[in-house]
């Protein structure tokens, strides 16, 4: 049995409001929620997932949360949630 992909539409208005790399990290957090019933990834799964390091890793999100678009609510010996909504409302302009 084949699983069926899901897909993430991106508007115009959302790509002109981001960098290519902090709309690559929003699209990964997105389809991986979707994808797992609404579940965050580990840090590690994003890592891999977008073949980048630690340290690129932390310095997008940081960047993200800078720029109050992407919430973190972080737990020790928890994965990381990550709150999509300012990315989801920019998507429906």
């Amino acid at each position: 049995m084949v699983k069926e992909r899901n897909n993430v539409n991106v508007n115009y208005t959302l790509v002109r409001a981001c960098d290519g790399e902090e709309l690559r990290m929003y699209l990964y957090l997105k389809l991986y929620s979707i994808e797992n019933n609404g579940a965050s990834p580990p840090f590690k799964a994003i890592m891999r997932a977008l073949d980048i390091s630690k340290y690129t890793t932390i310095r997008i999100i940081k960047k993200m949360e800078s720029r109050d678009r992407l919430e973190v609510k972080r737990e020790i010996g928890k994965d990381n949630i990550y709150n999509t909504t300012w990315y989801d409302k920019m998507n429906k302009l």
